[in-house]
């Protein structure tokens, strides 16, 4: 159990329970986290895991969430909506083989700083909807294959006059057969 895990102190989460195969559910909801600045790889790998609730964390200090739940392939849902993510700059491969992942909730993240979104979804075959059109933009260079072999996905919300630093889109919609 980690409810009485002091975590106030560290600044590196990066990995911690990466490649735990086995995990299927696991409570952070105690976890300080005001002051950690990489959460990248976090649950990568973690492919049995069936829920998590990351609502609590205080991600006000993090820079790179990328891989946070990358190859996580039992999750159906994650909610993201009332994290402070104003000075993350990666989200590159955030879900990414997310493949039973089928509802996601963004509202409310704030991307400002973010410059890398590339491969954010790839691969997240089961997911249908997407909601970003409140993502800012503006700094964004990378969206490359950011919904890459997401063949179940009919509807994507973004605004696509405020990228206007992306530099490479390659692949966004690649085998997004279902894409209306």
């Amino acid at each position: 159990s980690f409810s009485k895990f002091d975590t106030k102190n560290v600044r590196y989460m990066n990995f911690m329970f990466c490649g735990c195969n086995s995990l299927e559910t696991i409570d952070v909801s105690r976890f300080e986290t005001g002051n950690v600045i990489y959460f990248n790889s976090m649950f990568s790998e973690c492919n049995s895991l069936k829920s998590i609730d990351v609502s609590k964390f205080d991600m006000s200090s993090a820079t790179d969430i990328s891989f946070m739940f990358n190859k996580c392939s039992s999750l159906t849902f994650v909610n993201l909506s009332q994290l402070n993510t104003e000075n993350v700059t990666s989200m590159k491969c955030l879900f990414q083989l997310c493949t039973g992942l089928k509802t996601v909730d963004l509202k409310g993240l704030k991307t400002s700083n973010v410059k890398d979104m590339g491969w954010m979804f790839t691969v997240c075959s089961s997911l249908q909807s997407v909601d970003i059109s409140g993502f800012d933009t503006r700094n964004v260079t990378n969206m490359k294959s950011m919904f890459n072999e997401c063949e179940s996905l009919r509807n994507v919300s973004l605004r696509y006059n405020s990228t206007p630093n992306v530099t490479d889109v390659s692949y966004m919609f690649n085998k997004c057969s279902a894409l209306r």
